[in-house]
């Protein structure tokens, strides 16, 4: 039923089966072929380390470039708990790019944590779903801000001031909606239950521009999902050239 899908993207469709939470967490940072993983964003970090800024426009310019990168791929989750779940996941991904120097983890908030707001907050400017970056200040580079991008422009906010985020390298799929990335990769968990439904993959899929994964924790999980129907018509079946259920 996947290899239905190649007609709607432009790059390459891979699926794989079992195996280590780990092996997701490495093909995360390096990505698949040619397609987009964290590398390409934790190589922006570390060029802006090395950098001497003389201006704050192209400071500005290089946080736009890291949030971008970033923006290349994304891993999304049927869950939120547990090793293939959004948690499990997000600790594999940090640990892979610290072994790789990629990244230095000091805390809760580091140089380079993606973070995603999980509430609306009108005096900070940010809303449910925004995804930023926790960088230096240009003001002050031994302080840590977060830049989100809005737009054209960037919105920068303590990360002393922002308690309702969690980090993103991994999200669920529910939060991915209305986002589209270069190489998405999903990944189904045994534990997801209820959760794993026709609709929830038809949007995973929908987020891939060039390339998607597919990560299944067991046999049949993939097929159990696309046979779990929604209460509203998500068009998979059509999407997977398979004909709808009886």
């Amino acid at each position: 039923l996947l290899e239905q899908t190649r007609s709607g993207l432009d790059g390459a469709l891979w699926a794989h089966q079992g195996g280590p939470a780990t092996a997701i967490a490495a093909m995360a940072v390096q990505g698949r072929g040619t397609q987009a993983g964290y590398a390409a964003y934790a190589r922006q970090l570390q060029a802006g380390r090395a950098a001497r800024w003389d201006n704050e426009a192209a400071y500005q310019d290089w946080v736009r470039s890291v949030l971008a990168a970033f923006d290349r791929f994304r891993l999304l989750c049927a869950v939120r708990e547990g090793d293939w779940g959004v948690a499990g996941l997000n600790r594999a991904i940090e640990q892979v790019l610290e072994r790789q120097g990629l990244l230095r983890k000091d805390g809760e908030w580091y140089l380079g944590r993606p973070v995603m707001v999980t509430r609306n907050d009108a005096q900070l400017g940010v809303s449910n779903g925004d995804i930023g970056m926790a960088l230096p200040s240009w003001a002050d580079p031994s302080r840590l801000r977060v830049y989100f991008a809005q737009g054209e422009q960037l919105h920068a906010v303590s990360t002393a001031r922002l308690a309702q985020v969690e980090t993103a390298f991994a999200m669920t799929v529910h939060k991915s909606q209305g986002s589209e990335f270069e190489h998405t990769a999903l990944v189904l968990a045994a534990q997801g239950g209820h959760v794993l439904n026709r609709e929830l993959v038809y949007t995973g899929i929908t987020r891939a521009r060039q390339a998607f994964s597919l990560w299944s924790e067991g046999p049949g999980l993939l097929a159990s999902a696309i046979g779990s129907p929604t209460q509203r018509s998500s068009g998979l079946l059509r999407f997977l050239g398979a004909p709808p259920a009886a």
